[in-house]
């Protein structure tokens, strides 16, 4: 089950019931390791490259374009070598079993998350062969019991929408925007993805001391405190900060326009994931063991843990020194930010030059925006269709001046007394776009007051203070 727009196919699901009552389900994936042997020329550029990097118009592949999109592509209806991790469940999905060995794989079915999606909701075969449909039933019960398993040990689930620019056919212009949402389609698959490696950085985390993990470590106590603090500028109020709050804090106590600043506030808070030669857990999954065996195709660590289980599997010595396993471990981890700042980085110059080329055909809006932050010159904003930021000075709203709260989360005119806060919305035109610069001046939309939530004005009509 993949995007409709998907380029190689990774990985593939089987699942089955068990006469004892539990169920088996296998994790397949692409046997990259079969093809990429350690010390040829290919296994060298692509330990280099350490992952593919996907940018707005291409993709630059840590493999030859041949083994990632045919050989190590389990492509429907053709048989594949895959290296399969086997977890079997008991009735109160306890793992019972687990095991992984080299496979060959024929896919029944290619499907699309949209594809799953409208037969989740509608119950409509779609593109669901109904032979499949029973089995993908199974692997739908499985799939939400594994997720509220996790959150049930306060794994962090925060729903950050995704923005992805939509190219021309001739991939050279962006014509638009789309939204991608967490459909259940893809939890379905994410769960069991997280399961496999999860078992699998149990099965290395029993044989070797130096392996390679995804670990993400807990925040600091001071990390902590600036997580707290950022909260209350947020008008959140003044409570402790944990782990076990603050799925509740951005589900529950907060109103619906605060979610996306809120989950901001936490999330830059929080270390971020990174690979190591040393067992740690993962804090924002809450799991114990983690390693990421997955997608080979694309990430370089995951070549690796699928060396090493071979190792572990046949009892031999590992192929790496742990001086080596801690190398790759940085390597990876840097090579994983560089790609992550060159997609960030294409994506913000392609949205530029798309809203520059909006202003000189004199298309300027109204857009609607949520204001994310309050500076000096004036209100941080972001466009709700792409997530461009931009600034609307304080000198564009009206013949007022503006006095910013002591948090920093508001600014009220002394005139008009018209209050601005994070997390309001509000329509804006597009005033000027600097492509080079990368800077976007926005002005407010004629008649554009922010709107705000209902739980916001319950909590002023409650006589809530807000300090300068």
């Amino acid at each position: 089950i993949d995007p409709n727009d998907a380029r190689d196919f990774d990985d593939a699901l089987t699942w089955e019931s068990l006469p004892n009552g539990g169920q088996r389900l296998a994790v397949h994936i692409a046997d990259v390791g079969y093809y990429v042997r350690p010390g040829t020329a290919i296994d060298d550029e692509a330990r280099l490259r350490g992952n593919s990097a996907y940018l707005v118009d291409r993709v630059v592949s840590m493999l030859p374009t041949n083994l990632t999109t045919d050989l190590c592509s389990l492509l429907p209806h053709q048989d594949r070598l895959a290296h399969t991790a086997i977890i079997e469940f008991d009735q109160n999905l306890a793992v019972t079993h687990r095991e992984t060995c080299h496979s060959v794989i024929h896919s029944n079915a290619r499907l699309t998350y949209d594809e799953v999606q409208t037969w989740m909701d509608n119950g409509e075969k779609g593109g669901v062969p109904s032979e499949l449909q029973e089995r993908l039933c199974g692997l739908r019960q499985l799939a939400k019991d594994l997720r509220r398993g996790r959150f049930e040990k306060d794994a962090l689930t925060f729903n950050v929408p995704e923005v992805r620019a939509v190219l021309d056919e001739a991939k050279e212009q962006v014509i638009g925007f789309e939204k991608r949402e967490g459909m259940e389609a893809y939890q379905l698959v994410e769960e069991c993805m997280l399961v496999a490696n999860r078992e699998v950085g149990g099965m290395l985390a029993a044989r070797f001391k130096h392996a390679i993990f995804r670990i993400h470590e807990e925040p600091q106590a001071k990390n902590w405190e600036k997580m707290e603090q950022d909260l209350r500028d947020l008008g959140m109020g003044n409570r402790p900060v944990t782990r076990e709050n603050l799925n509740k804090i951005v589900s529950d106590d907060t109103p619906e326009a605060l979610r996306l600043p809120v989950t901001i506030a936490i999330l830059k808070n929080l270390n971020r994931a990174r690979y190591s030669e040393r067992l740690d857990e993962h804090f924002g999954l809450a799991f114990a063991t983690y390693s990421h065996f997955t997608s080979p195709i694309r990430r370089y660590p995951d070549l690796i843990a699928h060396r090493l289980l071979d190792v572990l599997a046949s009892g031999e010595e590992p192929p790496y020194s742990p001086e080596e396993l801690r190398e790759l471990s940085l390597h990876c981890s840097t090579t994983e930010r560089n790609a992550e700042e060159a997609e960030k980085s294409t994506v913000a110059v392609r949205r530029l030059q798309y809203y520059h080329d909006k202003l000189w055909e004199g298309e300027t809006g109204p857009y609607p925006a949520l204001i994310s932050g309050v500076s000096p010159k004036g209100l941080q904003v972001e466009l709700l269709e792409s997530q461009q930021r931009g600034l609307v000075p304080f000198r564009s709203l009206a013949d007022d001046y503006f006095e910013i709260s002591d948090s920093g989360s508001s600014a009220r005119g002394q005139r008009g007394k018209q209050v601005y806060r994070i997390g309001d919305e509000i329509n804006v035109l597009l005033a000027q776009v600097d492509v080079k610069g990368r800077l976007v001046d926005f002005a407010p939309a004629p008649s554009s007051k922010a709107k705000r939530s209902r739980s916001n004005k319950r909590r002023r009509r409650k006589g809530e203070v807000r300090q300068r």
